[in-house]
């Protein structure tokens, strides 16, 4: 069978790739035991207000951006098997996930990661480099945003062998999955803490497939009330997760920090799907950047981030504190990190499908 458009599938995956973008550029100090960097000290006397602003927006599209990219690839995983009749045996699922994302991560890790985090400074501190670099971005224990593909790879597998085999209703398996994600950020194993974190997320995508014909349209014709009524139960869940409860190392506290983030994420996610949905209908699906991003998601996700360190050090060499503590400097500098990211990942995406590289384009 062909596969069918779905054209809010499309926009979402377009919206969510351009926040993962966003998200990146705000950090200006990120220290692992394998690596970083840090220019906290550049901050002094404080950050500007346009950065705080910047670095609250910024925490709050962390709360859903990769939980909707998680989702997203449930979802379409649903829509493969019931639909296309894809992943059949865990052998089909398992070959055609290795160079989808297992290959990318190995090959962009080695060839491009590594080398630009070099040049960004990244293992200026490193006693141990190659330790460094194995244990922080192979093994996922450092900084890398390549931690989605080999999580992703083992969620496949996870669910692939759930649905085979555990024969419960999907509702009880995600409520499982829920109760378990809340007990994430107990695991020191940084592999481990993602799957748990974000199995719950892939299994929500996947039983959102189901129903998602029936949503849309509740939403086509309640599109105000529903878009409305859920940006308000996510403001008042943001309130209560920053305001209301205390920042705390006890393990009460935590618990209940990692179901408000749970909450808020979901509602991001309602958010941006509901927009989502609502802008197939204007259009967008014909727009040439659209269509362009569209065609690069992957490329723009694989080689945006990395490229934050190397401007990061050339910024504070040329500007200093500047970018900031003034209001000015950091607006234009945090702009020109989002379009900087963005122009050299979309170029040496379509530079690599032009070459006809294939897996990491």
């Amino acid at each position: 069978m062909e596969r069918r458009i779905i054209k809010e599938y499309d926009v979402l995956r377009v919206i969510v790739t351009l926040l993962v973008i966003v998200g990146h550029s705000t950090y200006f100090s990120i220290m692992t035991n394998y690596g970083g960097c840090d220019y906290s000290g550049f901050t002094e006397p404080n950050l500007s207000i346009f950065y705080k602003l910047a670095n609250l927006a910024v925490g709050t599209i962390y709360l859903f951006h990769m939980p909707l990219y998680m989702a997203l690839s449930g979802a379409l995983m649903r829509y493969r098997v019931e639909t296309v009749g894809e992943y059949n045996s865990l052998k089909h699922l398992v070959f055609n996930k290795i160079p989808k994302l297992i290959i990318p991560f190995i090959v962009v890790t080695v060839v491009f990661q590594i080398p630009i985090k070099y040049l960004g400074g990244y293992y200026d501190e490193s006693e141990n480099i190659f330790k460094d670099m194995f244990v922080g971005q192979f093994l996922i224990q450092g900084n890398t945003h390549l931690w989605f593909l080999p999580t992703l790879f083992v969620i496949f597998i996870l669910v692939y062998l759930l649905e085979k085999f555990v024969k419960i209703k999907l509702k009880y398996k995600l409520l499982l999955f829920a109760v378990i994600s809340i007990f994430h950020s107990f695991i020191p194993i940084a592999l481990l803490n993602h799957i748990i974190q974000y199995l719950f997320w892939f299994y929500a995508g996947y039983c959102f497939e189901i129903e998602r014909e029936n949503l849309n349209n509740r939403i086509k014709h309640r599109k105000t009330i529903s878009l409305l009524l859920t940006c308000i139960l996510f403001i008042i869940s943001i309130a209560i997760l920053k305001l209301l409860i205390p920042e705390d190392n006890s393990v009460l506290i935590k618990l209940l920090t990692n179901i408000m983030e749970l909450l808020c994420g979901a509602l991001g996610c309602c958010i941006v799907y509901i927009l989502s949905y609502l802008l197939t209908y204007t259009k967008i699906l014909d727009n040439l950047l659209f269509k362009l991003i569209r065609q690069n998601t992957l490329g723009l996700y694989l080689y945006s981030d990395m490229w934050n360190y190397v401007i990061l050090a050339i910024g504070v060499e040329l500007f200093g504190s500047w970018i900031f503590i003034s209001n000015i400097g950091s607006a234009l500098f945090i702009f020109a990190r989002i379009i900087l990211t963005f122009v050299i990942s979309l170029l040496i995406s379509i530079i690599l499908k032009k070459m006809k590289i294939k897996y990491i384009s």
